[in-house]
């Protein structure tokens, strides 16, 4: 059971952070600086990579809906969801599932954690953050994953 909501979940953010970083327009400085600038200097050869990203992504997100429609409130819905799940299967221990050692559940959950949280990556529009800062275990998590890894 826990195997199955750790896969939802991490499924469910999954969609949420390509939501917010491809789709929300407020992030299309991000991503022009994290993936189209490196790629070339060309204007026109960057404005169609930026609508290649943008179209791939909601076509993926429009995929896992079940209506087709990619929705903002639905896509944030699931996520909060998703990250009261989380939350409450660490509870007050250092690592899921209260083990002695970070898991693969760990690493996994660190990676959206740490590039939700991450100040450097100067998002315009974190609604992600807002929703884990709410969990302030979540948040602990990251933090002694990189304090002890990074």
């Amino acid at each position: 059971m826990y195997q199955v909501k750790g896969d939802i979940t991490t499924y469910t953010l999954t969609r949420s952070q390509l939501y917010q970083l491809y789709v929300n327009p407020a992030n299309a400085g991000l991503v022009h600086d994290l993936y189209i600038k490196p790629c070339s200097s060309n204007i026109i050869v960057q404005l169609a990579i930026a609508r290649q990203l943008r179209e791939a992504a909601t076509e993926e997100l429009a995929k896992s809906s079940f209506s087709g429609v990619v929705s903002e409130e639905d896509i944030f819905r699931d996520a909060e969801n998703a990250l009261s799940t989380l939350a409450e299967l660490l509870s007050s221990s250092d690592w899921f599932f209260g083990q002695a050692q970070p898991s693969i559940l760990d690493a996994s959950i660190f990676a959206y954690t740490h590039l939700i949280l991450d100040g450097s990556l100067q998002w315009s529009k974190n609604k992600l953050a807002e929703q884990l800062s709410q969990h302030a275990n979540l948040s602990e998590h990251r933090s002694r994953i990189l304090n002890r890894y990074f």
